[in-house]
């Protein structure tokens, strides 16, 4: 399977200490490692667009990400991050950090030469890394999940699916780059996305793989990173199981 783009999209998410404080992020600023005030999210300045599109490619909204740059990689991670995008929502009760974490081509094959749970510690050790350090409360997770929410959506160079191909053999194949074979649970279609447990962790509450089954059209600026509304709202949901288990 050709592949054009790797996003890992993760969720981390925030309970205020007191309805009337604000959220206080470190390690945000382009300039300094002061403590910065969201409410709602600010930043000194956005460095890209995120363009969600429906399943037939028309753009629906876009919103705009902020570059981290300043971010510590982990060895593990160093040759495997292409680029580290983060966006906020806050509500009332909560902040949610969304990050994107564009990987190399090669990582998901790196990443199948460790164990499930291996992995599934290297998400938590890449996302440690990556997402502001916040005041108030992290969301409790049992110790034997992984910490983190998080979407691996799979972007292909080519179509995966035609009249003459039936979806069953397309999931086979995506399965098997995925490295689930034999007894890998089954994967589903939601509109132009086939979804299956992350490679291998088995875990759907928490991790989901998302492989999109035709390259959408491809756009000449740098500065904007596409996701179907499907991925999105994938994610969305992800965080919804999350604030369930508080």
């Amino acid at each position: 399977m050709k592949i054009r783009s790797i996003y890992l999209i993760g969720l981390d998410i925030w309970f205020s200490a007191s309805s009337k404080a604000p959220f206080k992020s470190s390690g945000i600023s382009i300039e300094v490692d002061e403590i910065q005030e969201l409410a709602p999210p600010t930043y000194k300045a956005f460095d890209a667009d995120l363009l969600l599109f429906r399943p037939d490619g028309f753009p629906v909204r876009s919103k705009a990400i902020h570059k981290n740059h300043r971010c510590l990689l982990p060895d593990f991670w160093s040759d495997k991050v292409k680029g580290i995008y983060l966006t906020a929502a806050r509500n009332t009760a909560y902040l949610t950090w969304e990050v994107l974490v564009e990987l190399s081509i090669n990582a998901v094959q790196e990443l199948l030469k460790l164990s499930a749970w291996d992995r599934a510690a290297q998400y938590d050790i890449l996302f440690d890394a990556v997402f502001p350090k916040c005041s108030g409360e992290r969301v409790r997770v049992e110790e034997h999940y992984p910490k983190y929410c998080s979407v691996l959506y799979i972007e292909p160079e080519e179509q995966l699916s035609s009249k003459e191909r039936r979806i069953a053999y397309v999931a086979a194949d995506v399965l098997s780059f995925l490295g689930q074979k034999g007894l890998a649970p089954q994967s589903h279609l939601l509109f132009d996305i086939l979804l299956a447990h992350d490679i291998g962790l088995g875990v759907p509450c928490r991790k989901v793989a998302a492989v999109r089954l035709e390259p959408h059209p491809e756009l000449k600026k740098t500065d904007v990173v596409m996701i179907p509304t499907t991925v999105w709202d994938i994610v969305s949901c992800l965080e919804y199981s999350s604030l369930d288990k508080v």
